[in-house]
């Protein structure tokens, strides 16, 4: 297995997030990092939420109100991949 990062701190993600969105020029490879960092940091959350829901609907006997809750987050999640993909064809410079 390779070496896993350290898990960051609430405050270096924070002032990541706040560098990212300060970053202005669309051709600076800050402004491009910038922009993958707050897509992954949505794209995170979102995961996150999926990840709760289907540890408490696993956990707790599978009850519908959890089921329901797990598909809405999911839902929320294919709306948000949607949405990314057609948003702003921007290409990172990454390729």
């Amino acid at each position: 297995m390779d070496t896993v990062p350290r898990k960051p701190s609430e405050e270096d993600v924070s002032r990541a997030l706040k560098h990212a969105k300060e970053a202005s020029d669309p051709n600076s490879i800050d402004y491009q990092m910038g922009q993958v960092l707050l897509y992954l940091n949505d794209r995170c959350k979102h995961l996150e939420e999926i990840h709760t829901h289907a540890k408490r609907y696993l956990r707790s006997g599978l009850p519908e109100s959890e089921h329901t809750q797990l598909k809405r987050a999911i839902d929320m999640m294919r709306r948000y991949d949607e949405l990314s993909t057609h948003a702003n064809k921007t290409n990172f410079g990454l390729e």
